[in-house]
This record gives C-alpha cells, sequence and structure tokens, in this order.
C-alpha cells in the first residue's frame, strides 16, 4: 500500500513513472480514434484488506485512504495559489466511460476543492488503445517535498541469488489483474476533476 497508493508512484505520479507510456498529444494521426481502456475492476475498500494487513499495514492504509488531515497537512507545504488546476475538455461519452466505471463522480459535497488531478490518456501502441491516467500533482509534489520518493525493490543481483538458490522455478504472466482502492468520501475533496466546466470526486485509484 505505501508504494502502489501511499506514495502513489504507481499508477499516478511524476512524468518520470509512465516511461512505458506516451502521452498523447492533441494532432491528427492514426491514434486520434484509438478507444480510451477504461476497465470496470474489483474495487477494494480498506474492510475487505483488513484479513490481510497487519496493524502497521492496516494503519497506513487508513491513513491514506480515510484520513483527510494527512492530505490537509501535507498540502500546507504549497500555497493555494501554486496548486495546478486543470480544465479538461473532451466529448461527453468518454466522461460516462469514467462514471460507469465507478472512477469517477460528479461531486455533491460543497467542501471546498483542495487539489486537482489531471488525467489524460497514455497511448499503448501494442494493444491500439489508451489507457486513463490520473495524475494528483499538488499531492505528489507535496509529498516529496516532505521526504524522498523510495521503493524498496529488488536489485538484480538479488533476483540472480535468487534464482541460483532455487530448485524450481515458476512463473505465471496475468495479462490484465489489479484492484482499484477506494478513497474514502473524507479524501476526495484532494482528488477532484473540472471535466467540461462540472466538478467530479476521483472515487479510486490507481488506474
Amino acid at each position: 500500500l505505501t508504494a502502489g497508493f501511499g506514495i502513489l508512484p504507481a499508477g499516478i505520479g511524476s512524468e518520470s513513472l509512465y516511461s512505458g507510456f506516451t502521452e498523447e498529444e492533441h494532432t491528427e494521426d492514426e491514434t486520434a480514434d484509438w478507444p480510451w481502456y477504461v476497465p470496470n475492476v474489483r474495487k477494494v475498500d480498506e474492510e475487505s484488506m483488513k484479513p490481510f494487513l497487519n496493524e502497521a499495514e492496516a494503519k497506513i492504509a487508513y491513513t491514506w485512504l480515510r484520513n483527510g488531515n494527512t492530505y490537509r497537512d501535507m498540502l500546507r507545504r504549497i500555497p493555494k495559489r501554486q496548486r495546478s488546476t486543470f480544465n479538461h475538455t473532451w466529448p461527453e461519452h468518454q466522461t460516462t466511460l469514467l462514471v460507469n466505471a465507478g472512477i469517477i463522480k460528479k461531486t455533491t459535497d460543497t467542501t471546498p476543492t483542495s487539489a486537482w488531478v489531471k488525467i489524460f490518456p497514455c497511448v499503448e501502441r501494442a494493444k491500439r488503445r489508451k489507457r486513463i491516467i490520473i495524475e494528483p500533482r499538488a499531492v505528489n509534489k507535496a509529498y516529496r517535498l516532505g521526504q524522498p520518493l523510495s521503493m524498496n525493490l529488488p536489485t538484480l543481483a538479488d533476483i540472480e541469488q535468487i534464482t541460483l538458490e532455487s530448485e524450481f522455478i515458476q512463473s505465471i504472466d496475468f495479462q490484465s489483474f489489479f484492484y482499484q482502492i477506494v478513497l474514502h468520501e473524507d479524501v476526495r475533496r484532494y482528488f477532484r476533476a473540472k471535466i467540461n466546466q462540472e466538478t467530479y470526486d476521483v472515487c479510486v485509484l490507481p488506474q
């Protein structure tokens, strides 16, 4: 959770994390009519994760999924006037795709918006489609100002050592397999999008 959601580098985040994608440029090319890939996958909340988390992990999950004070305090590092606002304009049927997949919903909460997200399609040329990326730029920036971004991933040497010591090696390749993590309503004011002059809450991460 800390790597995939709390720190927010997986599925969302800074441009350096999308080296496998190409952000769509508004030009007339072969990708112009490629469809958006917006899967309606299983939504996982903190309650359904409890059986799989120890006490420390459950505390982290609560902090990032439900506790709005976490984001409020973190965003104090960036004055509100310096937080980017993104005005998205696209055909209504694309908004409907995101709503029907449970990714966004029209805002009904009157609480002022504290941070906006950027939503953009990234071209997957091999599959001739566009995957939707949601980037909470202000949240990511505020987090990085507080502590360096790091992930404890195994090195090539670690993998080689495990391989040499193993009697059997197996692999499974999942074509498309991930869950979306539900954002509690108390934190959605920090994950809002302006689409066709209307305000939407982002309901789940990552994409």
